[in-house]
């Protein structure tokens, strides 16, 4: 049988009783919006490697010779990478994961 409890006590059973951060989440994905798009490019391009050629998360990061954890980070597309370690995992794996212009002149 049903009991008739009011909307506003279930919303309070429902409640976290811990405040929630929302806003600070939000205001930190607007303040670092630019890398996290260059992130997201890098997670896609790797999970579609990883699809491509049908091998795991464990696998690749073997391959990649980083723990699990921190490939599980890159591919969620949350991890703040150098050009460095972007470079590095491209040789390793032969796979371009980013593409950047090259210009015939620099300028001054």
């Amino acid at each position: 049988m049903k009991t008739n409890i009011p909307a506003e006590n279930k919303l309070k059973k429902l409640a976290s009783k811990e405040k929630s951060n929302w806003a600070k989440k939000a205001q930190w994905r607007i303040d670092n919006e630019s890398w996290l798009a260059t992130s997201n490019i890098v997670a896609l391009h790797l999970l579609s490697y990883k699809r491509h050629n049908n091998i795991t998360t464990n696998e690749l990061s073997k391959r990649l010779n980083i723990s699990v954890e921190k490939l599980k980070l890159i591919l969620k597309g949350n991890e703040n990478l150098t050009l460095k370690t972007i470079a590095k995992i491209e040789k390793e794996i032969n796979f371009k994961l980013l593409y950047v212009a090259h210009f015939s002149r620099i300028w001054y």
